[in-house]
């Protein structure tokens, strides 16, 4: 999914990313904003890290169509479904953006789980085509020995039939 630093030209672009992915968290920031200064780097840290799970979009306001709820910067909106469900006007100080930015994506990124794999385990033993009854031994296919096998009269033998 990745992290998008890009002009949203329209808002039908925009409402276009929020529906083709099921989490979408975008910062909108301002190069006129002090609070803005380092920020887009530390997103793009924290954004990096759950690039897998989330699509990211950092947005210059100047340079984007107005979208609701976004009246100043820096203003962190997070989307599940294209269904807003986070809006977090300023991130905090400095120092705590980070933090901050780490615990909104933790908190909607869906976990990721993986078996553990043991490192000592061997490998599974590979099928085996001898029979499940006797180590060793294959059972004759149908065809082998039916011509030689005698037949028992009444068991659909032509010669036990009465004329």
């Amino acid at each position: 999914m990745g992290v998008i630093t890009s002009v949203i030209k329209d808002l039908d672009e925009y409402h276009r990313i929020l529906k083709k992915h099921t989490l979408v968290i975008v910062l909108f920031t301002s190069p006129y904003c002090q609070a803005c200064l380092g920020l887009g780097p530390r997103f793009h840290r924290v954004a990096e890290r759950y690039a897998d799970r989330v699509k990211s979009l950092l947005l210059d306001t100047s340079q984007t169509p107005r979208i609701d709820g976004v009246d100043g910067t820096p203003t962190l909106v997070v989307y599940k479904n294209a269904l807003e469900v986070e809006n977090l006007k300023g991130i905090g100080e400095p120092q705590e953006q980070e933090a901050i930015l780490e615990e909104v994506f933790s908190d909607y990124a869906p976990t990721v789980l993986t078996p553990p794999v043991s490192p000592v385990a061997p490998p599974p033993p590979q099928p085996s085509s001898a029979s499940p009854h006797v180590p060793g031994c294959r059972p004759p296919l149908a065809g082998d020995l039916a011509d030689s096998l005698p037949t028992l009269p009444g068991f659909d033998n032509p010669g036990s039939r009465p004329p």
